[in-house]
């Protein structure tokens, strides 16, 4: 796999969490990645790099991404139509008990 020197800076984590997206991403139809950067204390610099490093990532293998900080996306219903979802870098308790559950039932499907 060709890694080039936008994501030889990324954070390893995030590169090693998205490293089995993008290869299966490679032989699949498109698919959505929803992407929540909520943060309710700490905020990280890197989370703008974060959200373009993916959003590259999707463009050179085939995924689309939604960046949102809003909670209120997490209903069984809107996470339906995401096969990924990722917490980048979020800090604090950043979905109430509904949020939650239904992100424990998408987990589960």
């Amino acid at each position: 796999m060709f890694i080039d020197n936008h994501y030889r800076s990324m954070d390893p984590e995030l590169f090693f969490l998205c490293l089995p997206v993008c290869v299966n991403a490679q032989t699949e139809s498109p698919f959505d990645v929803l992407v929540f950067t909520k943060t309710e204390g700490y905020r990280h610099k890197s989370i703008p790099d974060g959200v373009a490093a993916l959003d590259s990532l999707g463009q050179a293998h085939g995924f689309r991404i939604t960046q949102t900080e809003d909670a209120a996306q997490f209903t069984s219903q809107n996470l339906s139509k995401y096969r990924v979802v990722v917490f980048l870098s979020t800090s604090g308790n950043v979905l109430d008990s509904l949020q939650q559950a239904s992100f424990e039932r998408y987990i589960q499907t």
